[in-house]
């Protein structure tokens, strides 16, 4: 994580510092976002953050810290 993607309570992860399971780095606009139907989890250190304290989109994750 960098410093600079945490501002104001909010952390922004870019699609680049991702990777798959072959450990390559996720594409530019790469990221999958499920549809209206769909859904995604999101652990913190081991720990599955609550409902709606993120917000994905295909080029970031963006998590309010609460």
């Amino acid at each position: 994580m960098v410093l600079g993607n945490i501002s104001g309570g909010v952390t922004t992860i870019p699609v680049q510092s991702f990777t798959n399971d072959s450990g390559i780095s996720v594409a530019v606009n790469g990221l999958t976002v499920p549809t209206s139907s769909g859904y995604y989890n999101v652990f913190v250190n081991g720990t599955l953050q609550r409902g709606g304290l993120t917000t994905l989109s295909t080029t970031n994750l963006i998590k309010i810290l609460a």
